[in-house]
């Protein structure tokens, strides 16, 4: 099932409708540039990620966002 379908509910073999309160999915090379854009009405982003995540890609998404970043949690 293509995510972006996910994301706006499911009917379910169960008989009930499953939603996911997740505005954005981005699944490609390069994603992470897309930060700029999603969250440029926000001003005070919190980073939320494990050891693991936040060494692959945390720099490069606090590099992307700036002075956007209030504070993170790994």
């Amino acid at each position: 099932m293509d995510i972006n379908n996910l994301l706006k509910g499911v009917d379910c073999a169960c008989e009930k409708r499953h939603e996911c309160d997740i505005k954005y999915a981005y699944i490609e090379k390069e994603a992470i540039c897309r930060l700029k854009d999603i969250c440029a009405n926000f001003n005070k982003i919190l980073i939320v990620a494990d050891q693991n995540t936040f060494a692959v890609a945390g720099q490069k998404t606090t590099s992307v966002l700036g002075d956007k970043v209030f504070d993170k949690v790994i």
